[in-house]
């Protein structure tokens, strides 16, 4: 796999669904819940990361970009 994406946005996500209740699942929670979430999809995100860089990147030679 040359290249992989683990969240497309994560902060609309985060945004429109934990701070102003637009998206599934509506909490309108703007002040904690935005964090919260942030905060695990960072932590996923670094967990897939190294996995990735652990277990395939060695063999599949791929490689890392910031959108």
């Amino acid at each position: 796999m040359k290249k992989w994406i683990t969240f497309n946005e994560p902060m609309i996500v985060v945004w429109y669904s934990y701070g102003n209740a637009e998206f599934p699942p509506f909490v309108k929670d703007p002040l904690v819940s935005p964090f919260k979430v942030a905060h695990h999809i960072i932590q996923a995100h670094v967990k897939t990361y190294h996995f990735y860089q652990t277990e395939f990147k060695q063999s599949q030679q791929g490689g890392k970009k910031l959108y």
